[in-house]
């Protein structure tokens, strides 16, 4: 199953998010859903540095390559 996530979501307080919720708990499990949680509250530090640290080895072949190999499965 895949699941398209938005983000904008969090940002439109007056929808009916409960179900958009029950189904990330579902699939991603409690610890998941707390890690998927913590990404939308408001923190400190440098995101870009740590994006950037992140995704250092990540190249524009490695990303096709990906791409390709869930297309393929």
């Amino acid at each position: 199953m895949k699941i398209y996530l938005d983000n904008c979501c969090f940002c439109r307080p007056f929808d009916d998010q409960s179900n958009g919720f029950k189904i990330l708990s579902r699939e991603l499990g409690a610890a998941g859903m707390a890690v998927f949680i913590r990404q939308f509250e408001n923190g400190s530090g440098d995101f870009t540095e740590e994006r950037k640290e992140l995704q250092k080895d990540v190249t524009i072949d490695k990303i096709v390559d990906r791409i390709n190999k869930r297309n393929n499965s």
